[in-house]
């Protein structure tokens, strides 16, 4: 069961979804040392369980369309010898809102509209993280020998052995053939 702290860091995450989780946990009362380490307290059983009821497929998918269609003000240089027809054209083909552009001797500088990209990446990343759904990076170091018996194994020992016998005839053959020239 979740605890009044984690219903309380739930809320404020559902309040500000930019704002880190570390950040929300401090001004909800949890120390420092636990800020640090937000998982320990976001992969709790407690916190999975409010996430979820404050989380739900709907309000994800109202959240993630609003998300979706966030726009951001954005500015941007461009060469100065371009006409603001055609920067307005290229930014609307694009699909970008044109406000208007201000220009310098070697800079226009445009102004527009367009999609809230890194607050949509953003918000998504954390949901799915909080939600535990993307998938665990397992890795797994295979040991050829672990399934071997120990026959097999000093089989492969002695084959190996063999191989570094005639390794170590060949280089001293090697060496002598160098002194005699």
């Amino acid at each position: 069961m979740a605890t009044f702290k984690q219903r309380k860091l739930a809320a404020k995450i559902s309040e500000n979804p930019r704002k880190s989780v570390s950040s929300s946990m401090r001004e909800v009362g949890y120390s420092d040392r636990s800020a640090e380490k937000p998982q320990q307290v976001t992969n709790s059983k407690g916190f999975k369980e409010i996430f979820r009821e404050v989380f739900t497929p709907e309000y994800l998918r109202k959240h993630h369309e609003k998300l979706m269609n966030g726009k951001v003000f954005l500015n941007s240089p461009f060469y100065h010898k371009i006409k603001d027809k055609e920067i307005q054209d290229l930014l609307e083909s694009q699909g970008y809102k044109f406000i208007g552009v201000k220009r310098f001797m070697t800079e226009a500088r445009v102004y527009f509209i367009g999609p809230d990209l890194i607050a949509k990446d953003k918000a998504l990343d954390k949901a799915y993280k909080l939600l535990g759904e993307y998938a665990a990076i397992k890795v797994q170091d295979e040991d050829p020998l672990a399934e071997m018996s120990d026959d097999e194994l000093d089989e492969k020992i002695a084959e190996r052995a063999e191989i570094l016998d005639r390794y170590k005839k060949f280089k001293t053959t090697r060496k002598k053939k160098k002194k005699s020239h």
